[in-house]
């Protein structure tokens, strides 16, 4: 008959399997340097074909090139097929918007190629830029001068004042928001999202007021400097006038006498 294994050695087995569990491989990360956990992470970065400042530097000068080649293809006028149609799109879907939009990918592409402490950065510049493109868009279409009683649309969406307003893009925010509010609140609504997209860039307007105050601040104290120095100075000429009279030496009238005498 087969012997049944002890508790002990049991015990003993299960005690040997913890200890092999528990000794640290190399594949667990408990109780690792953090040292060497950058190492191996950096280590397996160098690996990887594309690493992420890579990426950043691929998506940056992508963003360059499209915005030079999008201004190109708005200003010069070329009978290349691609380059003719792209040219017609982006006049008739931006407007103006056509030349603006070259320079907004690039800004967009130069914070991609810049390093900077927040990650983010380059994500929020895009998001601000993109809300404030689409709101001048619609301030251009908002700014078209329209009959009273007419139907907006047949003026709005005009070939014309499309290729030198804000194309189809900012008269279908235009007459939507005409349509809905009137012309001089959806201009007030639309100029407010774009002071929201500056806000989202970085551009903070309390801090701009609170320094639009701290250089008052200043003015006014070197005014009140500069006005009570005059009189100050007076003071200070008029104390030295002053001690100068006290200390002054007294002539010793005897002194004379007895030069006087001896002549």
């Amino acid at each position: 008959m087969a012997r049944k294994p002890s508790s002990s050695s049991r015990n003993t087995a299960a005690n040997r399997r913890s200890q092999s569990a528990g000794s640290g491989k190399p594949g667990t990360r408990k109780g690792r340097n953090p040292r060497a956990q950058k190492a191996a992470d950096a280590k397996r970065d160098s690996r990887k074909l594309i690493d992420e400042y890579a990426k950043r530097d691929i998506v940056g000068i992508a963003f360059t090139v499209a915005a030079v080649v999008l201004f190109i293809a708005a200003v010069m006028r070329s009978g290349a097929i691609v380059t003719s149609f792209v040219s017609s799109a982006l006049h008739l879907t931006l407007g103006i918007g056509a030349y603006i939009l070259p320079l907004f990918l690039l800004a967009i592409g130069i914070t991609f190629l810049i390093r900077f402490e927040a990650e983010r950065v380059p994500t929020r510049v895009a998001v601000g830029l993109a809300l404030v493109f689409v709101a001048l868009l619609a301030v251009f279409a908002l700014a078209t001068p329209l009959p009273e009683g007419g139907d907006p649309a047949g003026i709005l969406f005009n070939e014309h004042e499309l290729t030198v307003r804000g194309g189809y893009i900012g008269a279908g925010i235009a007459w939507l928001g005409i349509t809905l509010f009137g012309q001089v609140i959806s201009m007030v609504i639309v100029i407010g999202v774009a002071v929201a997209g500056v806000c989202i860039i970085g551009f903070s307007i309390s801090k701009l007021i609170e320094k639009i105050r701290e250089s008052r601040a200043e003015r006014r104290a070197e005014e009140g400097a500069g006005a009570s120095f005059p009189f100050a100075r007076i003071r200070r000429n008029s104390k030295r006038i002053d001690t100068a009279d006290d200390e002054a030496p007294e002539v010793d009238s005897s002194a004379e006498t007895r030069v006087i005498a001896a002549h």
